[in-house]
């Protein structure tokens, strides 16, 4: 990788690193992304603004998907469009590699999500290690192949053990799919997942939305985010159960799912992110 720098997103206001693999280092986040030519690129998030260190070929599949709130969006909810409005336009890079997407998903599976520390021990112990221009490395989630070869106890010793078979299975079955399901459109890609054993909607739902960066994949009637639409709009009244609140999210979107489940997330990682967790 040259040393040269090019910006690779003019137009967010906050470019989100909140993908457990954005690395912390001293010149910002730094990721490494897989490209569709088989070559990786490196890009640094610094105060909300996104540079990489080689120029795209033009068939590179590395996206930086931009969401901003609408005005006729959340139009009998100002309390939440202010909240979310404050943070600009927001850029999100996709995750370009469906396995990466598959396993992370797996990993923080809202019931019993691993430590994001864990989920860096396994890509310490099992990743490609890929040196950093300044020292150090940058390291890798482990591919399917590797995965497929260890053992629950293998990954429990990483932390990870409450989601082994789950990640082992789906590793054995991307390894086998992975050409199709790369051809497949995110739509398809949401029900095949589920044909993985342990691999319920919300975590295909999450996998797609995180390679796709369309949102409206995401299940967005969660309980993290009820608990992030209250925090964001206390005065507000929200429905209880996931059914109404679905209704009721969906009526604020106002068609533009994606970019207000997109946003709701982006707000929460930054209240995260602020408290220091």
């Amino acid at each position: 990788m040259t040393a040269q720098c090019h910006e690779i997103v003019r137009h967010a206001d906050l470019v989100m690193t909140e993908h457990p693999a954005w690395r912390a280092t001293s010149d910002g986040y730094v990721r490494i992304f897989d490209l569709i030519d088989s070559g990786r690129i490196m890009v640094i998030v610094s105060d909300g603004h996104a540079k990489a260190q080689r120029q795209l070929p033009g068939e590179a599949n590395l996206v930086c998907d931009l969401y901003t709130l609408q005005a006729d969006t959340c139009q009998d909810a100002s309390e939440l469009a202010r909240a979310l409005t404050s943070q600009g336009t927001v850029g999100r890079f996709r995750t370009t590699n469906l396995w990466e997407a598959l396993g992370t998903a797996v990993c923080f599976r809202q019931d019993v999500p691993v430590p994001t520390h864990a989920y860096h021990f396994l890509c310490l112990m099992y990743g490609e290690q890929v040196p950093l221009p300044r020292g150090g490395y940058y390291l890798m989630f482990p591919t399917p192949d590797i995965i497929v070869e260890l053992s629950p106890s293998h990954l429990a010793s990483c932390g990870i053990g409450a989601v082994a078979d789950v990640l082992i299975a789906a590793a054995d079955v991307y390894a086998r799919c992975s050409e199709s399901w790369n051809a497949s459109s995110p739509g398809v890609l949401v029900s095949a997942l589920q044909t993985i054993t342990g691999v319920d909607s919300e975590v295909a739902a999450t996998a797609i939305a995180d390679w796709s960066g369309d949102f409206a994949f995401y299940t967005y009637a969660n309980t993290r985010m009820r608990t992030l639409a209250a925090t964001a709009a206390p005065k507000t009244t929200w429905p209880r159960t996931q059914t109404e609140f679905s209704r009721r999210w969906r009526h604020l979107a106002n068609g533009e799912l994606s970019t207000l489940t997109a946003l709701m997330l982006a707000w929460g990682w930054r209240q995260h992110r602020s408290a220091g967790r």
